[in-house]
């Protein structure tokens, strides 16, 4: 799943917070590391960052349901 312009990332970081199954952010060069493991290393570098706003991010979601909430995400509806 590509996601593109993304502008409100903490909603996507809460979103990612409440999958039940293994979210993996997979990185331009091919590698990929599993949400769940390094989500405070990505916070991390997300806050240093000045612009706030992701012009794209590659997911690979292993869990229907939370791809549903995904796209319910992207469609800016409130994931409960």
């Amino acid at each position: 799943m590509l996601l593109y312009n993304i502008t409100n990332v903490d909603k996507l970081y809460s979103v990612l917070d409440r999958c039940s199954g293994n979210v993996d952010l997979i990185l331009p060069d091919g590698k990929s590391f599993d949400w769940k493991d390094n989500r405070d290393v990505v916070k991390s570098l997300a806050s240093a960052m000045p612009v706030k706003r992701l012009a794209s991010l590659e997911l690979k979601v292993h869990n229907g349901n939370d791809l549903s909430a995904l796209i319910r995400y992207m469609m800016d509806e409130d994931v409960c």
